[in-house]
């Protein structure tokens, strides 16, 4: 409607008051939604540069285990990369969020854990260039490393959470300041309503039309900067609604996922069902953790739209609206599928490490291993070989091969198959489609249809242990990191093998050493347990030796004593004899002449036991009769033992011979009374009792089969308890107490029994004596007589002169006298020296008879002085000592003391007439009886 200029004034003022409003508000708006827009766009690369710096991250570890798998040092190009990566993109945020003291420090942070992990992987990695994997897979599994990458990975959050904080504050000033210029506007549009209606509404929708354009081109602008970011980015990054249906996947994920049309194939799609059911409900967790205001994350395995296999590290993070509820759900999601396989083959190798460290045969090692790797690895066939003696390769273990196929490979020579060739070149042969290559040594492998075929030579230190190969049946390949794996093994297995020969050849030299030692040290058992008793009881062992030594002492002293008993019982005896000649017709003389020669023979009998005692006499094993052993030491063990104990003896008729040493079985008889009279001292009956007794097969005392001699001692004693008569034959062993008893009595009587074929058995309970059994072998031979030597006297050859020699003046005399009643002319010296003497001034005699033991010369130095004066002297050696050795008499007639006249007589006689000299016996009561 046309307007006059008077009514149009007002409205041209209201017009151009309510344009200079909508002006200035458009500008205002304007500028609010540039500010808005380029915030977004500042967050969006915010966020897409964090993103950048975790996946440069993970690109570093990624070319270490490259690395550790392969030794390919093209790996080690990743890891530099991700250092310039790592710093340029860490600049840029820094530059970034320049004006941002908060995001500056979690930037300073994140470098901080970044290099943290990048030091840890160049230190792995610098482990395994100088050799030492085993440290650097001690320090990938202790997992310093995978801490450090996760706090890296929670400061990305922090990063990326701050950053959607500050979105959400800028568009929250920027709504209030929409706010505002709205108020503006309707009171501009009051004014310009009452001015030019028409005018405010034209200019308002002018207004209104530029707002739409300048938005639609800010939004176009902001969607194909996000679009690039997006395609820029090797993540899987989608959008979802809040119950997980998919809107929008990245154009890298979409390539990731191997998907060709988003639209039809996954829009709408539930993302839950896209993952295996065992995984689903980390899947659910994570996207619950979202949906509560945080970030969630797992790793999963998922295949791509065509089947690829592939494993995913995956983040899940709300998108919130203005009130900061969740409204969206952002996923990104990173292919870790290289680095999987890294742990996984790590993990195989340190498995196969493990197995290798515990196995004892190789055979049944190497077959484990290929156990252990057949599955991951896709094998189907091995083969092992060991280098022979030989020179040549024995198949030792296998898995795959026919039998017709196992005797043409199962020994080889070098040289000859891949197997041989690879072990005389020592170096791995790779052969891959081997049904259809031309290589003459591949000729066993088409028939049992190996495609792919890889073999490496076992060696360790320069030395060829033998070949493992492996082998596919399948068209799949082997990889180089395959390859470079099962070269590894190989490796791991020669070592294992070498490891078990070398454990192998040191238990055979401990074997042997422990056999010599054993060998050795049997004979120091029995020592070894008495220095352990003594431990245990120092103040009784000390007292025991000192109980021993009294015994030695006491042994040392019975000899001597024996031996002057001795000399003695000569003068004794010859004086007897020469008496009851001289008195023919005295019968009351003569009857106690004969008391007294009879008394002399008995204590014959005693200086042989004393003897016997002090071992001073030769112990020999020989047929005995024991019965008349038995009633021989009745009267001693009577007199031992004293008169309050009846003593009995009980022998079996007929009963055979035991053979043994008859001095020590009378000792270890006299050693049983003995103990049976310290168990009576109130006196009792002691029963000794010699039968025959049959033993069959696992007989209670442990004897081989067949006949023995029983000899048992039987006392009315206390008896002992189990624990003494467990105890009761251990050497030292007594219950006497200290000063007592020396705890050797049972132990000599069980050794003695032993030693002869036999055993001791005891029994006893407490108030009902003791029952000691020695048990002996029987004997068929007949027991050993010595012949009586003759009671006649000998009569002289002639009057010959014979020189006598002794120190004893008692025994000289008596000797001087038999010989002198037997017709000889006999010169007497005292000693070597006055013989020496004689015999120098020009004294001859026919004969020398000297005592063996003498001051300052013996017997033997004296014949042999008298001998360079007189070569052909005959000499007669007597001696007191029952021991002497043949070669301590050097090879002279030796006549025992005490002596008969007829003994003597025989023996001087025997030397004139040329006869048969005397033997050196020590009489026993035998001789006598």
């Amino acid at each position: 409607m046309p307007f006059s200029l008077r009514s149009g004034l007002p409205g041209l003022l209201g017009l151009l008051v309510l344009l200079a409003a909508l002006f200035l508000v458009s500008l205002r708006q304007d500028k609010a939604r540039q500010e808005a827009e380029g915030w977004r766009i500042h967050t969006v690369e915010v966020i897409a540069q964090a993103q950048r710096l975790l996946a440069a991250l993970l690109d570093a570890e990624t070319g270490q285990r490259g690395y550790l798998l392969t030794q390919n040092p093209a790996y080690l190009d990743m890891n530099e990369q991700a250092h310039k990566t790592l710093d340029d993109l860490t600049g840029e945020l820094l530059r970034l969020t320049s004006d941002n003291p908060s995001q500056q420090e979690n930037l300073t942070r994140f470098h901080a854990l970044a290099h943290e992990r990048l030091d840890i992987l160049e230190d792995v990695v610098g482990l395994e260039q100088v050799g030492r994997r085993s440290d650097a897979l001690a320090l990938i599994s202790s997992g310093t490393g995978r801490d450090a990458m996760e706090r890296a990975r929670q400061q990305i959050d922090v990063i990326i959470a701050e950053e959607e904080r500050l979105l959400r504050e800028r568009s929250a000033r920027a709504d209030e300041a929409a706010l505002r210029s709205r108020w503006l506007t309707y009171a501009a549009g009051v004014l310009g309503l009452l001015l030019l209606g028409v005018a405010a509404r034209f200019g308002l929708a002018m207004a209104r039309a530029e707002e739409r354009a300048n938005s639609s081109e800010a939004l176009r602008a902001s969607d194909e900067f996000n679009r690039r970011v997006l395609a820029a980015s090797p993540d899987c990054v989608k959008l979802m609604t809040l119950d997980a249906r998919l809107e929008f996947f990245s154009e890298g994920g979409l390539c990731a996922m191997e998907i060709d049309d988003f639209d039809r194939q996954l829009k709408g799609a539930d993302w839950l069902s896209f993952w295996k059911p065992d995984d689903r409900p980390k899947v659910r967790a994570a996207i619950d953790d979202a949906l509560a205001g945080g970030i969630g994350r797992f790793q999963a395995f998922c295949p791509t739209a065509k089947g690829t296999p592939k494993w995913w590290d995956v983040s899940v993070s709300p998108i919130l609206d203005a009130e900061g509820a969740p409204e969206k759900l952002l996923s990104a999601s990173r292919d870790i599928t290289g680095a999987r396989r890294s742990e996984e083959r790590i993990a195989l190798l340190g498995e196969a490490a493990a197995r290798l460290l515990t196995s004892g045969n190789p055979a049944a090692m190497v077959a484990d291993i290929f156990g252990l790797i057949a599955g991951p690895l896709r094998l189907d066939v091995f083969l092992n070989y060991r280098l022979t003696g030989e020179g040549d390769l024995l198949l030792v273990a296998q898995n795959g091969l026919d039998e017709a196929t196992l005797r043409d490979v199962s020994r080889i020579r070098l040289g000859q198959t891949i197997c041989g060739t690879v072990a005389s070149d020592r170096q791995p042969r790779h052969l891959a489609d081997a049904l259809v290559s031309e290589e003459p040594l591949s000729v066993y492998l088409k028939p049992i249809g190996i495609t792919d075929y890889t073999c490496t030579p076992l060696v360790v230190d320069d030395n060829l242990l033998g070949t493992l190969a492996f082998g596919r049946r399948s068209d799949e390949r082997f990889s180089q990191e395959d390859l470079t794996l099962l070269h590894t093994i190989c490796h791991y297995v020669a070592l294992a093998i070498e490891r078990i020969r070398t454990e192998e050849r040191l238990r055979s030299f401990n074997a042997e050493l422990e056999a010599r030692v054993a060998e050795r040290t049997a004979e120091l058992e029995a020592a070894a347990s008495h220095l352990r008793a003594e431990m245990v009881e120092r103040e009784a062992a000390q007292a025991q030796l000192h109980e021993m030594r009294k015994l030695d002492t006491m042994g040392q002293l019975t000899g001597g004593v024996a031996h002057d008993f001795n000399n003695l019982l000569t003068p004794i005896v010859g004086s007897l004899e020469r008496a009851q000649k001289k008195l023919d017709g005295d019968e009351r003389t003569l009857r106690l002449i004969r008391g007294g020669l009879e008394a002399a023979e008995r204590a014959c009998v005693l200086v042989t036991r004393l003897l016997a005692f002090a071992r001073r006499s030769h112990l020999e094993a020989r047929p005995v009769d024991v019965g008349a052993l038995l009633h021989g030491m009745t009267e001693l063990i009577q007199r031992s033992i004293g008169p309050q104990i009846t003593v009995s003896v009980q022998v079996e008729d007929g009963l055979p011979a035991a053979k043994v040493d008859s001095n020590q079985l009378e000792l270890a008889l006299l050693n049983l009374a003995l103990n049976a009279r310290d168990a009576m001292p109130g006196g009792g009956r002691l029963t000794m009792s010699a039968q025959g007794e049959q033993v069959g097969a696992n007989h209670p005392t442990g004897l081989a089969p067949g006949r023995y001699v029983r000899l048992s001692v039987v006392d009315t004693g206390g008896g002992m308890d189990q624990e003494t008569l467990s105890r009761a034959v251990e050497p030292f062993f007594s219950t006497k107490g200290i000063g007592k008893g020396t705890g050797l009595g049972l132990s000599m009587v069980h050794g003695m029994a032993a030693q002869s074929g036999g055993t001791l058995a005891l029994s006893s309970s407490l108030g009902l004596g003791t029952r000691a059994e020695i048990w002996l072998p029987e004997t068929d031979e007949a027991p050993v007589v010595a012949p009586l030597l003759p009671r006649e006297l000998a009569p002289a050859p002639f009057a010959a002169r014979i020189l006598l020699v002794d120190d004893e003046a008692v025994v000289r005399a008596g000797t001087a006298e038999m010989l002198r009643d037997l017709g000889y002319d006999v010169t007497e010296a005292n000693g070597g020296s006055q013989a020496m003497a004689l015999m120098r001034s020009g004294f001859e005699p026919d004969v020398l008879v000297t005592d063996f033991l003498m001051p300052g010369m013996n017997g033997v130095d004296l014949v042999e002085s008298l001998r360079q004066i007189r070569p052909s002297l005959p000499a007669l050696l007597v001696t007191g000592y029952a021991d002497l050795a043949p070669s301590a008499s050097g090879g002279l007639p030796r006549l025992p003391k005490p002596f008969r006249m007829a003994d003597l007589a025989g023996a001087v006689a025997g030397i004139l007439s040329g006869g048969n000299v005397v033997s050196f016996m020590r009489r026993t009561q035998e001789h006598r009886e």
